[in-house]
């Protein structure tokens, strides 16, 4: 907490004229994931100190109860340290009277909303309290994924333009709703890792007597070990998000009006390609997974071995000729080896493919690992404490599965679909490209590969 608050002090926040003094927010919270806070505690603060210094009055943060107290002495340091003369308080319930501003909040856990197998914790009430905090609030504002309670609870009228990042699942999501999603159309850029960081957008749109915000930050793109680099990409959009909905609230924009704020990434040397990859696959692997990565692959140029994994006695760990896999959709493949023979010094990527039986391969359940299990963690380890990851998203609507091997390279990709879709979260059929999920779990939904079979090539056949 000490070195948040250090960090807090130094933030830079531009301020807004103080005609708006004396206003009253709400900022509305995503829900837990996993047992972990499904925000980003640096953005909250952003928005806490950007809209203190443009004269709100109080702040009412709808927060899930198991972040509250955490969150309620870090309000209380960071308005001591900066000098905030602003009231910020967690209520469990709506409070009366109404609001001058509502805010949503981006994170990945709202995606829980539409995915009702992803972990996320305490969402029953949370359609009920962004009706009831709509209903209340004069500009209606939503960071992110932040427009999917909005959208859940159908308080967009079809024909309302919103800006959306480009993640395939929220812009069917949109489209599904008769909502117009603006995609930003400005340059992208890459940061570190090698991901790709479209500008933030900005939309202002009419919605009833209301006026709606929607800002396009992609946080959800980022695990919460990653607040640094969402903020080296994004400190700028952040800043102008409060800026923004300052000069919304003012009357000073008018719905139809947009705008973009490019995304800050460092200056990047040769990308290096990848030559070599591994490919792990277990039983009953998402056959449409193994092919669109193949596939890719191929077209890349990279060469690729497949490894099977499963559970195995010791006897079995000493041997490294598996037998045919079936995949999901019941077609056969031959593997080269097991992936505890594997060594991560002989491959430059490394792909995992999921599987419809993940949850009883690795069960969530406390225990040492089995020697087969450990193994397998052992490679990835490899992969890592080598810094031989570089991790790409592709998610452009319609865009290819996987990463980019042509572009940077070492990297490391989880195609990890437990169970039935992408990126954890339940299948939902459709065409287009894929997204490899983070192996911290901070996954970006993405549109599957469509239900192909698997690649029928001359290394790894379709067995009969």
């Amino acid at each position: 907490m000490k070195k948040l608050l250090i960090v807090i002090a130094l933030l830079s926040v531009a301020a807004s004229p103080l005609a708006a003094q004396g206003q009253r927010v709400a900022m509305v919270l995503p829900p837990q994931l996993g047992g972990q806070p499904g925000y980003h505690t640096g953005a909250l603060v952003r928005f806490w100190v950007g809209l203190a210094r443009a004269g709100a009055a109080s702040i009412d943060v709808y927060a899930p109860e198991e972040d509250r107290e955490g969150l309620q002495e870090l309000a209380g340091q960071l308005l001591e340290a900066l000098a905030l003369d602003t009231e910020i308080t967690f209520p469990a319930e709506p409070e009366d009277g109404g609001y001058d501003k509502v805010i949503w909040l981006g994170g990945l856990s709202w995606y829980g909303l539409v995915h009702p197998d992803l972990p996320v914790e305490g969402k029953e009430g949370l359609l009920p309290l962004t009706e009831a905090l709509a209903a209340k609030g004069g500009l209606l504002v939503a960071v992110g994924s932040g427009l999917i309670p909005l959208i859940s609870a159908g308080l967009l009228p079809a024909g309302t333009e919103v800006a959306v990042y480009p993640c395939p699942d929220l812009i069917e999501l949109c489209e599904e709703h008769g909502l117009v999603p603006v995609l930003p159309s400005g340059e992208t850029c890459s940061d570190q890792s090698g991901r790709e960081l479209p500008p933030a957008g900005f939309t202002l749109a009419q919605v009833g007597a209301k006026e709606f915000l929607s800002v396009a930050i992609p946080s959800s793109w980022f695990g919460p070990d990653e607040s640094d680099s969402l903020f080296e990409g994004y400190g700028d959009a952040y800043r102008a998000a409060v800026d923004y909905l300052e000069q919304a609230w003012l009357g000073e924009l008018a719905p139809g009006w947009s705008a973009e704020v490019a995304a800050a990434c460092p200056e990047l040397g040769p990308r290096p390609t990848p030559e070599r990859a591994l490919v792990i696959v277990f039983p009953y692997f998402h056959d449409q997974e193994f092919q669109g990565v193949t596939e890719f692959l191929d077209g890349e140029g990279v060469s690729w071995t497949v490894a099977a994994w499963q559970e195995a006695r010791e006897a079995t760990l000493r041997e490294c000729s598996p037998p045919p896999f079936r995949g999901s959709q019941g077609e056969k493949i031959q593997p080269d080896t097991w992936a505890w023979c594997a060594k991560a010094d002989d491959y430059d990527l490394l792909y995992i493919i999921g599987t419809t039986r993940i949850q009883g391969l690795f069960p969530c359940r406390g225990g040492a690992p089995s020697q087969a299990k450990a193994r397998l963690f052992e490679l990835i380890a490899e992969f890592l404490d080598r810094k031989k990851t570089r991790l790409r998203r592709r998610d452009r609507p319609g865009g290819a599965g996987g990463g980019g091997p042509g572009e940077r390279g070492p990297h490391l990709h989880l195609r990890h679909h437990p169970p039935g879709g992408p990126d954890g979260l339940p299948h939902r059929p459709r065409g287009g490209g894929g997204e490899p999920a983070r192996l911290h779990g901070g996954a970006l939904p993405g549109r599957g590969l469509g239900r192909r079979g698997v690649r029928r090539g001359h290394r790894h056949p379709v067995l009969p």
